[in-house]
């Protein structure tokens, strides 16, 4: 189930999609869809929205980490983490 509160990163993650495959979206991204599967992203397009979301939320993803991570869910619930222990991430206009 979605929450409101992370709406925002989902569609953060469907622009970092985006711009990973050079402006074609999804038509909409839910927390259940695999990266790899669902998705269908290449290794090194998952590396682009991973670099995408990093400049667009003012946060790091550790490295490697991006190829743990096996779900949108999965990714949204990594960044909520990382942006509440950033204190100048940009995600915090999200919530």
């Amino acid at each position: 189930m979605m929450t409101l509160a992370t709406d925002p990163l989902l569609e953060a993650i469907a622009a970092a999609i985006a711009d990973a495959r050079e402006g074609v979206a999804p038509p909409s991204v839910h927390r259940d869809q695999t990266l790899a599967g669902d998705l269908d992203l290449s290794s090194l397009e998952v590396m682009k929205t991973a670099l995408a979301l990093e400049e667009r939320l003012g946060v790091t993803i550790e490295e490697g980490a991006e190829f743990e991570i096996s779900t949108v869910g999965d990714l949204a619930d990594y960044l909520a983490a990382r942006i509440a222990m950033a204190p100048n991430a940009r995600g915090a206009v999200l919530a």
